[in-house]
C-alpha cells in the first residue's frame, strides 16, 4: 500500500488541486503575462481569479502567493508570518475549498499529457540543446572554438553550414529569452539543473528549498517552458 493511500480525502483533494495550480493554473497565467492572450488562458485566470476572490481573505493571501506570484511554501509562510503548521493547515484549507467551489465544472481537468511532455522537455534540454549549441558553436551564451563545431556529414558547403549556425544561434537566442520568461526561481531551477549540472540538493540549498519543492517547481518550469515554446519546439504532448 502506497504513502497515497493514508491520505484523507480532503487531503488527497488539496494535493490534487495543488497540482492542478502548480501546473496547469502557473501555466496559463504564465502565457497570459507573456502574450497577453484574450482566448483559454486569460479565461482561465479570470474564472480562477473570480472564485478566489469569493474565498476568505487569509484564503485569497496564500492562494495569491503561492499560485499566482510563484511563491514557495517557505517564501509564503515568511511573506504571511505563520508558523509551518498553521501554514500548511491553512493552505491544504484553502485548495480543498477552491476545489469545492468549482466541482460540477471542468476548470480542474487536465488535458495534456503532463508527464510526457515534461520527459520531451527533459530530453530537449539534456540532448536536442547540446546539438543546437554544437552547431551554433556557443554554449548558451559561453563562446566556443568554432574549429571544435560538429558538422553533419551531408553539410557539403560553407553557405549550407553559416545558415545552420545562424539558425541554431536563433534558436539559442528564442530559448534563453523563453526561459528568461518564467518565474525566477524557475529560471534558476532550469540553468542549475540544465547549464550546470547541478543536483536536486544543491538546487534545494541553493534556493533554500526542500527538495520535494525542487521536484515540483521544476516540473512546473517544464511544462510553462514546453507550452510557452510549443509554436516553435513542439514539446507539449495532447493526451
Amino acid at each position: 500500500m502506497t504513502k497515497n493511500n493514508f491520505l484523507t480525502p480532503e487531503s488527497r483533494m488539496a494535493r490534487e488541486t495543488q497540482r492542478w495550480f502548480d501546473r496547469k493554473f502557473r501555466i496559463a497565467y504564465k502565457r497570459q503575462q507573456i502574450f497577453n492572450e484574450e482566448g483559454a488562458s486569460k479565461e482561465l485566470v479570470d474564472k480562477v481569479q473570480s472564485i478566489v476572490s469569493m474565498m476568505p481573505e487569509k484564503f485569497q493571501e496564500v492562494l495569491e502567493l503561492r499560485f499566482f506570484r510563484g511563491f514557495t511554501n517557505a517564501q509564503t509562510m515568511e511573506q504571511l508570518d505563520y508558523p509551518e503548521s498553521s501554514y500548511y493547515r491553512l493552505k491544504n484549507n484553502a485548495l480543498v475549498e477552491f476545489a469545492e467551489l468549482t466541482k460540477g465544472t471542468e476548470l480542474l481537468k487536465v488535458e495534456s499529457d503532463e508527464t510526457l511532455t515534461i520527459k520531451r522537455a527533459i530530453k530537449f534540454f539534456n540532448n536536442d540543446l547540446e546539438r543546437i549549441e554544437s552547431v551554433a558553436g556557443t554554449r548558451m551564451g559561453r563562446s566556443t572554438e568554432f574549429d571544435s563545431v560538429k558538422h553533419h556529414s551531408n553539410v557539403n558547403t560553407a553557405e549550407e553550414m553559416a545558415t545552420q549556425r545562424l539558425d541554431a544561434n536563433n534558436t539559442l537566442d528564442y530559448v534563453q529569452k523563453m526561459i528568461g520568461k518564467l518565474a525566477e526561481q524557475e529560471q534558476g531551477m532550469i540553468n542549475m539543473r540544465f547549464m550546470e549540472g547541478a543536483t536536486s540538493k544543491e538546487i534545494s540549498t541553493n534556493l533554500n528549498c526542500t527538495e520535494d519543492e525542487v521536484h515540483q517547481i521544476m516540473d512546473r518550469a517544464l511544462l510553462t517552458f514546453a507550452e510557452i515554446t510549443n509554436e516553435k519546439l513542439r514539446l507539449v504532448v495532447e493526451k
